[in-house]
């Protein structure tokens, strides 16, 4: 159960005995009210006065027993106090009721030779090319009982086929990490955080809205350390080989990305998009046979 239904259930129990107006439940809480009705612990009453339906608790011995099974410790647990998905689950019966796990293992690599990766704790350096070279990559922990430096070109890359071979667009990038699509809030803290500053950053992600979103995520994070690779072909290959879908599909990332349009890259993709109704995918410049990159 997520915390929007915790805060229902809470604004719920603190509406009796007028309960709670209708037009004010959340529509992701349909199933827990039918829920609750089929217990006998909610109805839907008139409203005083007759103006409006109200969602009422009737039996506060049945809502208490429906949140007792649900939330062992209550439904006033502060969530941002929660240090772990272990006491989740024994707190609040739920694991991702937090948006971070103790820690969180991320892919990277490097092409390019004597690249390391130095630990600010016990000053430990991680071999990463000798490493790319045995194994394809290495995976490091983030977590607040580690922290990594680097000093160097870095490459965020969007998708694992790009990231395993992303020497054949970004030669020059010294260190590549797997953003995995939506790049998570413990990646954009590492990246910002004082160990990294020394790092210049390329994005290179998906041409399409959630893949340039991802790209204004990391220039606020990391602001006047962030660039994007977008070459002057994407302008040709959007047209001949992007997807429809992609724009259609991902209208309200668009629809966002247009207070952006002050950048410059921002503004030529909304242009793009808006043109071509497309969006192309970044495996496409991996590609080496009779289309032309340069």
């Amino acid at each position: 159960m997520n915390e929007t239904q915790r805060r229902f259930l809470r604004c719920l129990r603190d509406a009796a005995p007028d309960g709670l107006r209708r037009s004010l439940i959340p529509k992701g809480c349909a199933d827990l009210v039918q829920s609750l009705v089929v217990c006998g612990a909610v109805e839907f009453r008139r409203a005083k006065g007759g103006r409006g339906v109200v969602l009422c608790v009737t039996s506060k011995d049945a809502f208490n027993r429906f949140i007792t099974a649900r939330f062992p410790k209550g439904l006033d647990v502060d969530v941002r106090a929660i240090p772990d998905r272990a006491t989740a689950v024994v707190t609040l019966a739920d694991a991702k009721a937090i948006r971070q796990g103790v820690g969180e293992g991320i892919f990277i690599r490097s092409a390019n030779p004597d690249i390391e990766i130095r630990s600010l704790d016990d000053g430990t350096s991680i071999p990463v090319s000798e490493l790319t070279i045995k194994a394809g990559g290495i995976g490091i922990h983030l977590s607040p009982d580690r922290t990594w430096t680097f000093v160097g070109n870095i490459a965020v890359v969007e998708n694992a086929d790009a990231f395993w071979c992303y020497e054949i667009v970004l030669p020059d990038v010294d260190l590549a990490i797997l953003g995995s699509g939506n790049m998570s809030s413990r990646l954009l803290q590492w990246l910002a955080s004082p160990a990294m500053a020394q790092c210049r950053i390329t994005h290179w992600g998906d041409y399409d809205p959630v893949g340039v979103c991802e790209y204004v995520r990391l220039v606020d994070a990391c602001p006047a350390r962030v660039e994007t690779y977008t070459p002057a072909t994407v302008d040709e290959l959007l047209p001949k080989f992007g997807k429809r879908k992609l724009v259609i599909d991902q209208a309200k990332y668009l629809d966002r990305l247009r207070r952006r349009a002050f950048d410059p890259h921002v503004g030529r993709m909304i242009d793009l998009f808006d043109k071509y109704r497309r969006g192309l995918e970044q495996e496409v410049l991996l590609y080496r046979g009779d289309v032309t990159f340069e």
